[in-house]
């Protein structure tokens, strides 16, 4: 058999596994894209959450600031300015008083700048995606239950997250225990 006729019976032989060699690393770095595109959708979702989570806490802190207040000043402790009955109510950490929540026009403002989460824009204020509902219900004299509740939409999903705090007169439960 001559070299000539041994070339021709696997001519072309190369190109095949060149080709099924180019195929295996085209799946592998489709594999890799789509994995990558995924994560940083993952991360997304995951740094709305982190900064949901943390504006719900904030929510029963501005109002447990309130109720503080209202104990340093000597007023009854459940009378929340702005609070006349059970509902919904929004608050940021620039107001000294509850308002009624609207609902879903209620986005909150970023300052870039350090300024943090607010309604009212100011100056270079990006509105986000993110919406604050604090629910307020008096249990009885001495018991606040506050529901903080955040909503924001990545995409075209739907998320929220609420945090749940229960306050107490802790003045008048003292004097029930001294008398």
């Amino acid at each position: 058999m001559k070299i000539s006729n041994k070339l021709k019976k696997y001519s072309g032989q190369v190109m095949v596994e060149a080709l099924i060699g180019l195929s295996v690393i085209v799946i592998g770095l489709l594999g890799i894209f789509t994995l990558t595109s995924t994560s940083l959708s993952v991360n997304r979702i995951d740094a709305d959450r982190y900064v949901a989570i943390n504006l719900a806490n904030e929510g029963v802190e501005l109002v447990k600031n309130l109720l503080d207040r209202n104990i340093i000043d000597d007023n009854p402790w459940n009378t929340l300015p702005g609070f006349t009955i059970d509902g919904d109510y929004k608050i940021d950490y620039t107001q000294s008083s509850l308002f009624p929540w609207d609902g879903s026009n209620d986005f909150l403002y970023f300052n870039i700048d350090g300024g943090g989460y607010r309604y009212k824009q100011i100056e270079d204020d990006k509105i986000t995606t993110f919406n604050r509902k604090i629910n307020i219900t008096n249990i009885d004299d001495s018991h606040i239950k506050v529901i903080s509740t955040v909503y924001w939409k990545s995409k075209t999903e739907s998320y929220d997250f609420s945090v749940v705090d229960y306050f107490y007169d802790l003045k008048e439960f003292k004097w029930n225990l001294l008398h």
